[in-house]
């Protein structure tokens, strides 16, 4: 009965939230219903003051990435410029968020104009999401994770990921290597929601602290899918920047920690230099013993 009653609240969420998508008009959030206007004070998107993050690398930690590749896929032009996999069945991601392990498997990548975070009050021109849902679908705290990524368009030189899934070009792809953009870096941690309708406060937000790049023709090229779809997209397709209230967001350095571990194996194999080269000094040590043992032997045999 109970498992009946989840599935129903689910399916009913998920009606809800189809309803708010096909109708989402992002020049009135403000009349965005239900969780998006009385949130428990923790809605998303926000501003990431950098002078007042938290820095603790305890806070949230990649596991293992095992993303198999995206070979039947589509393309969405509802609200977002999306990369759908309905399956959730092109591998997972396992993290560790303050101690306690997460498994997470691939929902969807999608995009918005102009980015939702902003960087020290600075928005930039893209952000993509890389959605992921709990494969403990009873634990409602911990529902989502989302990992944000930033873009800045500049120069000629495409981003290649965003290459590869059509970005530029509009054409339904195929074999999206998401492995190719999700790696262990440093990032931004903190709890939030969704920011779209239902905006439930149920997400792990993961928010990559180096900023992308990607050509100007690109962002040229998402602008005219975004504000050609409906007059409601046509200053973007970006949530309004929300209060942090008494939440705290977390520096958190990835990257560090790898080039920590990779001191550690450099230093247990110098180490393991010291030790066999003691071992062949013990060894040789040895052999002059025993040859200098036997030459006084046959000395004493001559005699």
């Amino acid at each position: 009965m109970y498992k009946l009653i989840m599935y129903s609240y689910k399916f009913i969420i998920f009606i809800i939230y189809i309803y708010f998508i096909l109708s989402l008009d992002y020049n009135a959030q403000n009349s965005w219903t239900g969780v998006c206007a009385s949130g428990l004070k923790m809605q998303s998107p926000i501003n990431i003051e950098t002078s007042k993050l938290e820095k603790d690398n305890s806070k949230f930690s990649f596991e293992s990435i095992d993303y198999t590749t995206i070979t039947s896929t589509s393309i969405s032009f509802q609200h977002e410029y999306s990369v759908s996999t309905p399956d959730l069945d092109n591998g997972n991601i396992k993290v560790k968020i303050n101690g306690t392990d997460f498994t997470y498997k691939l929902k969807n990548i999608h995009f918005h104009l102009n980015s939702e975070h902003s960087i020290d009050g600075k928005l930039y021109d893209i952000e993509m999401h890389v959605v992921h849902e709990n494969t403990n679908s009873n634990d409602e705290q911990n529902l989502h994770m989302v990992i944000g990524y930033i873009f800045k368009a500049e120069g000629d030189t495409d981003n290649e990921f965003l290459k590869s899934i059509g970005f530029n070009t509009g054409v339904t792809v195929s074999n999206v290597q998401v492995q190719n953009i999700v790696k262990k870096e440093n990032v931004y941690y903190y709890k939030g929601g969704l920011t779209t309708p239902p905006c439930t406060e149920d997400v792990n937000w993961v928010v990559v602290q180096d900023i992308k790049t990607m050509s100007t023709s690109q962002l040229a090229a998402f602008k005219t899918y975004i504000t050609s779809l409906d007059s409601a997209y046509a200053n973007g397709n970006n949530r309004n920047v929300q209060q942090l209230y008494d939440r705290k967001v977390y520096k958190v350095d990835l990257e560090g920690e790898n080039e920590d571990q990779e001191g550690e194996n450099e230093d247990q194999e110098s180490e393991n230099e010291d030790q066999e080269s003691e071992n062949e000094d013990q060894g040789n040590g040895n052999y002059l013993k025993i040859h200098t043992i036997l030459i006084s032997l046959f000395i004493v045999i001559l005699i």
